[in-house]
C-alpha cells in the first residue's frame, strides 16, 4: 500500500527589506558596497519599498540634483552618498518596524512633528548622523514605551 504524504505547498519567503533595496544591513559586505558605491537602483528600490518619491528620498538624504544625475549616469553612488542613503534606509526601516511593517502610518509619522524632536519632523532630521541617531533613539524609546 502506498503511503500518501500531506501536501505542503512551498511558500516563498517574503523578501526582506534589505534584500529588496539591494544592500546588506550590516557586516563586511555592507562596508565593501558603501566603499564601492551603491548601485543607482538602490534609490529607486528604496522609493518603491517606502512609498516616498526618489526626489523626496534624495532630499531627505541631502543629495543634490547634480549628485542624483551623476549617479544615474554612472549607475553608482559615491562613497559619501552611499553612506547617506544607508543612513536614510536605516531610519525608514526602523519607522516601518515601529508600525508593524505598515508603510502608511510609518510615512505619516516620519512627516509629522514629534515632541521628542522638539517639534521637528523626522524626515527633516536625516541630513547628519547626529540627527539620524536622534530619530533612531526616539523610535527606540517609543518601542520601549518610554515617554518622549
Amino acid at each position: 500500500m502506498v503511503e500518501l504524504k500531506p501536501y505542503r505547498p512551498v511558500v516563498p519567503e517574503a523578501p526582506s527589506y534589505w534584500r529588496h533595496i539591494g544592500i546588506p544591513p550590516q557586516g563586511a559586505e555592507l562596508i565593501q558596497q558603501v566603499r564601492r558605491g551603491f548601485d543607482y537602483a538602490v534609490l529607486v528600490r528604496l522609493a518603491e519599498s517606502s512609498g516616498f518619491t526618489t526626489q523626496r528620498l534624495a532630499t531627505m538624504a541631502g543629495l543634490s540634483g547634480y549628485a542624483v544625475r551623476q549617479a544615474r549616469r554612472r549607475g553608482k553612488w559615491s562613497l559619501l552618498n552611499s553612506d547617506r542613503l544607508f543612513r536614510v534606509a536605516c531610519v525608514l526601516h526602523a519607522a516601518q518596524d515601529l508600525f508593524g511593517g505598515d508603510w502608511g502610518p510609518a510615512r505619516h509619522w516620519l512627516g509629522a512633528p514629534q515632541l521628542g524632536l522638539g517639534g521637528g519632523r523626522p524626515v527633516d532630521w536625516l541630513l547628519t548622523e547626529v540627527e539620524s541617531r536622534m530619530v533612531l533613539d526616539l523610535i527606540e524609546r517609543i518601542n520601549h514605551g518610554v515617554a518622549t
